[in-house]
């Protein structure tokens, strides 16, 4: 089972970083090609005011995801360390429900704000403003996944186990 959870971890990480890449790379290319237009040419490119808007909500999730997968996010920790044997174990797992129950109530409520913004599209790019709240959903059912695998590896891992909250 261990085993499993760490295959599902490395498909969320491979996915996650591949999101930064290429919004990095969109976001630099456009936006320095548009600042190069804009100084010789005195023109640029329309719809780049559009793109950081669109690309940015994707960049800051794949990165809070890469953060989970790899057990550096924000956390106060002490309590956990603390803690003999398997409380140890019984606080991570409910720290973890903790995260899968918020995640999941975000991935609902982005699901209900993407479906009524969908119709509602950019003025230049016409790209639907439902794509930010599509992040939201990756990035936060991404999170809910990695809750689980957490759970999953500190059971397995045992008391001796390094990582096991969220």
């Amino acid at each position: 089972m261990g085993r499993l959870a760490a295959g599902v971890e490395t498909v969320i990480s491979v996915s996650a970083q591949a999101i930064v890449l290429v919004t990095m790379v969109t976001l630099f290319v456009t936006l320095f090609a548009n600042a190069v237009l804009r100084y010789a040419f005195d023109s640029g490119i329309s719809g780049t005011q559009e793109l950081p808007q669109l690309a940015f909500p994707w960049l800051v999730l794949a990165g809070a995801v890469l953060a989970g997968v790899r057990g550096q996010q924000i956390a106060v920790d002490v309590l956990l360390r603390a803690l003999p044997g398997w409380w140890k174990i019984a606080l991570a797992i409910l720290i973890n429900a903790v995260v899968l129950v918020l995640s999941v109530a975000v991935v609902d409520a982005a699901v209900t704000m993407a479906e009524s913004a969908h119709s509602q599209v950019s003025p230049i790019l016409k790209i639907p403003r439902s794509y930010g709240y599509a992040g939201l959903i990756y990035g936060y059912g991404c999170l809910a996944v990695v809750a689980l695998t957490n759970s999953v590896r500190a059971v397995a891992e045992g008391p001796q186990g390094g990582r096991g909250a969220s």
